[in-house]
């Protein structure tokens, strides 16, 4: 047994982490070689300065890394070369950074694909331009051939919208922006899911709009409080994601769109219907706008499909709205970026556009099955697959301390704080967003060492020697 002994001094953080990592690197190092055995707990814990407990902690941590391993009876020992070939990235220092907190659409590894949607169309689009004018911006509605496209779009999403309904915008949350500047003043109320979408919080904030957090259950939010919330403030607005509601993963069925349909109709308010995702989503119910068309403004964009650097959005707009639309967008943007407007027409026109959806959409249930695997048991029994997952925490752990723990294993995720409009019980969940990891395996790894932590010593703010 060799009476190496840790120096922990220059290690930050709690003494058992200390201690292991120092251990780690040893062993990463050479210093301590395969099938050496570590001090006795009681020795090591004197020799460090450390309670017997830390050290304990200490080895099980080293165990978890897949570093060492326990024989009964003869203590603990640093693995073969062999048997460290398993082990987790989580016990190496510092090699990664995995980013399960911005939803982003995955990567784009068809080489192919790839070269048609980007080189090539890039340079048709470039020999397009040599001969078309530069000069001037574009109408504030959309070029009517971009319009078009939107339009088509719009209709393969479930809804059949004539040319004059549809605006060209930057994004999802400009055409956000734009229904809350004509059809809100500061202080007034919007309603909203009150597990929802980070932009409507954001745009409320920077406009002083005050959200008003509707009920949900497991179809979304629930009627009966959209009309006592109506009634009681008198918002002319709703905003809401039917279709794999960010952050929980929702789809409302059929009969409770048609009930905030008639609700919107009695209390005389307007519906924003944000559709994100449709396109990687199987057979979905009709969208409310083909239901209540007169009082909802219906909005998809591209970027979750491809990237959010490609910020073009379409709006389907309540008709008698739109000439204050057109007013509104001068104003916020003097029309658009009618190249990126170009680019999605392109795309939505020679079909490009649908096969980067296809392999998104293929993409999203490879990793779905991945987190299906490997949380089993945590995970609500769901079997539509979506592009991030909606983690509840168990009772014994608090989520700004498991947040803390995910950043100290550099894993990075979104904690409900962020989504939650109210505050009448404390929200224990986090969103994992699947499709953001730059790879299959970095996806398997954060998953990995996030069900570990799931299922270690919970509350890290508390101290743990």
């Amino acid at each position: 047994m060799t009476r190496w002994t840790p120096d922990i001094s220059s290690y930050e953080g709690h003494r058992y982490r200390a201690l292991a990592e120092a251990i780690r690197d040893a062993i990463l190092s050479g210093e301590l070689k395969p099938e050496t055995k570590l001090l006795a707990h009681r020795e090591m814990s004197w020799r460090v300065g450390v309670t017997v407990g830390t050290v304990a902690k200490s080895y099980k941590l080293l165990s978890d890394w897949g570093l060492v391993y326990a024989r009964i009876g003869d203590g603990t020992w640093v693995k073969s070369e062999e048997q460290q070939g398993d082990r987790l990235v989580i016990g190496e220092k510092k090699i990664r950074n995995i980013d399960f907190g911005l939803l982003l659409p995955s990567t784009l590894t068809d080489t192919g694909l790839r070269k048609k949607a980007f080189k090539d169309t890039l340079s048709k689009l470039g020999d397009d331009l040599m001969r078309k004018p530069l000069t001037g911006y574009a109408p504030e509605l959309g070029y009517e051939s971009h319009r078009r496209a939107g339009a088509s779009f719009v209709k393969d999403s479930g809804y059949e919208a004539p040319l004059s309904e549809i605006i060209v915008t930057d994004g999802a949350q400009e055409a956000i922006h734009l229904i809350f500047s004509i059809l809100s003043k500061p202080s007034d109320t919007i309603m909203a899911e009150e597990v929802g979408y980070l932009g409507v919080k954001t745009a409320s904030n920077i406009r002083n709009r005050i959200v008003a957090p509707i009920a949900m259950d497991e179809q979304g939010i629930i009627p009966e409080s959209l009309e006592a919330v109506a009634k009681k403030t008198q918002s002319k607005l709703l905003f809401l994601v039917p279709n794999l509601q960010n952050p929980t993963g929702i789809t409302m069925p059929l009969e409770r769109r048609q009930a905030i349909a008639a609700i919107a109709e009695r209390c005389d308010f307007y519906i924003i219907e944000d559709n994100p995702f449709w396109a990687l989503a199987g057979e979905l119910p009709p969208p409310i706008v083909s239901l209540a068309p007169e009082r909802t403004f219906y909005i998809t964009s591209l970027s979750k499909y491809v990237s959010p650097s490609l910020r073009i959005g379409y709006l389907r707009a309540v008709p008698k709205f739109v000439p204050d639309l057109e007013i509104a967008k001068h104003a916020l943007s003097q029309a658009g970026s009618s190249l990126q407007a170009e680019v999605a027409k392109h795309w939505i026109k020679t079909g490009i556009l649908y096969e980067l959806t296809a392999w998104q959409k293929k993409e999203i249930h490879a990793r779905w099955d991945i987190a299906n695997t490997i949380l089993e048991g945590h995970l609500l029994d769901d079997l539509l697959p979506k592009p991030f997952i909606w983690l509840s925490l168990p009772e014994r752990w608090c989520v700004t301390d498991f947040i803390s723990a995910l950043k100290a294993e550099n894993i990075n995720c979104i904690d409900s704080n962020h989504f939650i409009h109210s505050r009448v019980k404390e929200p224990t969940a986090i969103r994992v967003a699947l499709t953001t990891p730059e790879t299959r395996k970095s996806l398997e790894l954060g998953l990995t060492i996030l069900k570990q932590i799931l299922g270690s010593a919970p509350n890290i703010s508390q101290p743990l020697y």
